[in-house]
């Protein structure tokens, strides 16, 4: 019986944190509350501190639902075809998941420099995609398509700002394709592999 309950519990965690982040994308964190929450999911303000104590603790379960959802989006393991195939459906799964985080993402940033508990979780979210992306670079290894001598944590490091930075990019000017191929020439570069004809 304890097993049903929790894996319900967890669930119920689950649809709460998914209406958080879909509230926070339309309101900002700063503007939501837990009753816009509550009401996003249909339940009282009072079961909804059920599950979490305060929004700060709602926010902590939002950052890890982001890195569970980039983890998923970036994960080089089912992709086939040579480097600039693999670099392309993985910008289509960004550009498909990402994009609505991002104000959200520049708005916690914003708020870090006053609040050290939104900071520490941030830094921990971008350590975790430092690592996701560390993760999938040694795939890229493994499968010959970029140099072994490369240091894979630099990289990682390196890729997640510009990518963040991209995303950014592409939220404010909408231009995906000019995105997608600075992303793609940028990544190149990084890895130290020759850039295409005229670049």
């Amino acid at each position: 019986m304890r097993k049903v309950f929790l894996k319900y519990k967890e669930e119920a965690k689950k649809i709460i944190v998914d209406a958080a982040i879909r509230v926070a994308i339309r309101k900002g964190y700063q503007s939501m509350t837990i009753e816009d929450v509550a009401k996003e999911v249909g339940v009282t303000k009072g079961a909804l501190y059920g599950y979490f104590k305060n929004k700060e603790e709602l926010l902590s379960e939002v950052l890890i639902e982001i890195v569970k959802t980039f983890e998923k989006t970036l994960n080089f393991s089912d992709l086939d075809g040579d480097l600039d195939s693999i670099l392309d459906q993985s910008m289509d799964r960004l550009l498909r998941v990402l994009p609505d985080q991002t104000p959200l993402f520049a708005e916690l940033i914003s708020i870090s420099g006053r609040d050290p508990a939104i900071q520490q979780m941030l830094s921990t979210q971008i350590n975790n995609n430092i690592q996701i992306i560390e993760k999938n670079l040694r795939l890229l290894q493994d499968k010959k398509l970029i140099p072994d001598a490369l240091d894979l944590r630099v990289t990682a490091t390196i890729s997640e700002s510009l990518g963040r930075g991209l995303l950014m990019q592409c939220h404010v000017t909408r231009n995906v394709d000019e995105v997608r191929a600075h992303w793609k020439l940028a990544l190149k570069k990084i890895m130290e592999l020759p850039s295409p004809e005229g670049h």
